[in-house]
């Protein structure tokens, strides 16, 4: 029986890239081929805001769904390529693909992926640069969920949900809604509304902390179609 993953397709514009609508187009192909092991479903998350409750919103239609097994998260301004695919190529819990991010590090830019190692009380990008020869799969501690799959048994964990309980704008006590979408990802803020640590790289480092196996596919490759003022560069 052939295993149906579903891509939750963040998005916050109304049009993508032709490069992911080419992909998604030879992605839903594969659904044809007796051959290939997987289905694929396209679940569209228009315009949420903020990401963690994008993401739960994905997750919740995920848990609803009857026969998925897999969660995939791609972000509408990731551009696949043909080598994605290999994202299947681990069994881990979660998994990444690799693609790369543009940072200021001390006012200088630095291109850096989206996977990471922990370190003291924070994280630090892994660089694939110095990988073995031969390491196409490496373990993580956490990463972007740029593009991201989850199996669903890290949901079922009962570690991995966050508490339905909050206190509302007014100080009370009191709790979600029953069809509300359910509560997995979080953003972390300093007392002065800074952000300490983003949905995503809290997400991955809980579940590794479950218990569960974490790794990217280095060679899983997807761009970042992402734009920067040119004077970063001179």
């Amino acid at each position: 029986m052939k295993e149906t993953i579903l891509i939750a397709l963040l998005t916050y514009s109304d049009s993508v890239n032709v490069s992911f609508l080419w992909w998604i187009d030879s992605i839903r192909a594969l659904n044809n081929d007796p051959d290939h092991p997987r289905t694929y479903e396209i679940a569209y998350i228009p315009g949420y805001r903020p990401v963690a409750f994008a993401r739960n919103v994905a997750v919740t239609q995920f848990l609803q769904h009857p026969t998925a097994t897999k969660l995939w998260f791609i972000d509408d301004d990731l551009v696949p390529t043909e080598e994605s695919i290999k994202i299947f190529d681990s069994s881990a819990d979660i998994v990444s693909g690799l693609y790369y991010l543009l940072l200021m590090e001390n006012g200088i830019p630095k291109v850096s992926s989206a996977i990471y190692a922990k370190k003291d009380d924070g994280f630090d990008q892994i660089d694939v640069k110095n990988r073995m020869v031969g390491q196409d799969i490496i373990s993580i501690d956490a990463a972007g969920t740029g593009t991201l799959l989850i199996d669903k048994k890290v949901f079922l964990n009962s570690k991995m949900r966050l508490t339905d309980e909050y206190l509302s704008a007014e100080g009370n006590k009191t709790k979600l809604n029953g069809d509300e979408p359910l509560p997995y990802f979080r953003t972390l803020f300093k007392a002065n509304g800074c952000e300490e640590r983003s949905e995503d790289i809290d997400f991955v480092w809980r579940a590794k902390q479950a218990g569960h196996r974490c790794e990217a596919v280095l060679d899983a490759r997807f761009l970042h179609k992402k734009e920067t003022l040119i004077d970063w560069f001179i």
